[in-house]
């Protein structure tokens, strides 16, 4: 066993990961963010134009501790309400 090779085989995994999650649309920026994220259980993405099919619309509400999923949109619609934005004036 030659302990070169375990020197070899994080980048060699990582540089395969970002590859296949690239072929997939996927862009990792940081190597390190994704060997770290192995340890997430939830993501929230906030950023208009990073994630879209070119349509609008909810696709799934989570649950998250007391709220349930019609105090979630009567919420997300309260904060949309005086939006000036052109999705919220829909």
């Amino acid at each position: 066993a030659c302990p070169h090779a375990l020197g070899l085989a994080i980048p060699t995994v990582t540089s395969i990961s970002t590859t296949m999650a690239a072929k997939r649309g996927v862009l990792v920026k940081n190597a390190n963010a994704l060997e770290l994220s192995k340890e997430l259980n939830t993501v929230v993405f906030d950023k208009t134009g990073t994630l879209t099919k070119g349509e609008f619309g909810v696709t799934d509400v989570i649950q998250l501790g007391d709220w349930n999923e019609k105090k979630i949109l009567e919420t997300a619609a309260s904060v949309e309400l005086n939006s000036e934005h052109i999705i919220a004036k829909g």
